[in-house]
């Protein structure tokens, strides 16, 4: 358990870490975000970049329910980003429609 003094550094102390998927098929961008994620310490970001409707984008559909982290969706264009909140349990959220 942490102490006060440890939550406040780490929640001053944040990694926000951004991986690109666009263009990668198969398995590849599955293990790239579950690796990420078993990584990353309480209060991390991981900012995923894919194309939207895509393969790709089902895959890590899955990981992230796995996870069960608070997740924000948002799209630009051809490209969805999911703000996933390390250590937050909770849904995936959008912020279009």
């Amino acid at each position: 358990m942490m102490t006060l003094k440890e939550k406040i550094i780490r929640t001053v102390i944040l990694m926000k870490v951004e991986v690109n998927l666009m263009g990668l098929c198969c398995s590849v961008p599955q293990l790239i975000v579950y690796s990420k994620l078993k990584k990353m310490k309480e209060g991390d970001l991981l900012d995923i970049i894919v194309e939207k409707g895509s393969s790709q984008e089902h895959d890590i559909m899955m990981v992230l329910q796995k996870f069960g982290f608070r997740t924000e969706v948002s799209e630009k264009d051809d490209c969805r980003r999911y703000l996933v909140h390390v250590g937050d349990l909770g849904e995936i959220t959008s912020s279009f429609t």
